[in-house]
């Protein structure tokens, strides 16, 4: 067994949390996976189990950030990815995912800074813009297949293979 499955790779939520929206509210419980230095929360509906939502990142951003107010080199995280499957959008699913996130970050001694990535699609800027926290110059969005790529180094818990 490798170092790194020294911990659990996934946990749970302590009790769901309630959602809010434009839409109306959601119970969800929320599930965190993590391995190596990308951490993912999965955001399921506390009644059904149906997957909401997703919010994948990196735990600790090779070379952090420089504070602009201090100039000072600081750790921080930074979004991969967020996604809400499309009927639960509008119910503060990804807020939730994000918030879970920092708290999750917290708990386990990793930068609590978790910023906003600089491919953004409008929606995605839009959504970052709203939440807040520190959101880079956008840049193009990758492709499809530079995406895949990215997730191609990801395995199963266990080591069986990648997903």
């Amino acid at each position: 067994m490798a170092d790194d499955d020294a911990t659990p790779v996934v946990a749970l939520s302590a009790k769901p949390s309630s959602t809010s929206g434009s839409k109306r509210s959601t119970v969800v419980l929320y599930a965190v996976v993590h391995r190596l230095d990308i951490a993912t929360v999965i955001a399921l509906h506390a009644f059904t189990l149906c997957t909401a939502g997703h919010l994948t990142w990196t735990i600790n951003k090779p070379d952090g950030r420089r504070d602009a107010d201090s100039g000072e080199q600081i750790a921080v995280g930074e979004i991969r990815t967020v996604w809400t499957a499309e009927d639960w959008r509008g119910r503060g699913i990804a807020e939730g995912m994000y918030r879970q996130a920092m708290e999750v970050a917290a708990r386990a001694g990793w930068p609590m800074i978790i910023d906003h990535n600089p491919q953004r699609t409008p929606d995605g800027d839009a959504w970052a813009a709203k939440v807040g926290g520190y959101r880079p110059p956008l840049e193009p969005v990758r492709s499809t297949a530079q995406t895949e790529v990215a997730f191609s180094i990801l395995e199963a818990p266990g080591g069986e293979g990648h997903i």
